[in-house]
């Protein structure tokens, strides 16, 4: 299962707020612009 997947770590809050646990799936989109802007990085 982790032949090319990498893990990833979130903060405490975002596990915390998503309800997220160890085994659940997470997709991640990527969007061009400033990563410094809030609402841009999660």
């Amino acid at each position: 299962m982790w032949g090319n997947s990498h893990g990833v770590r979130l903060p405490k809050y975002i596990i915390e707020r998503t309800g997220l646990k160890v085994g659940d799936y997470l997709y991640v989109r990527l969007e061009a612009g400033n990563r410094d802007s809030p609402g841009t990085c999660l």
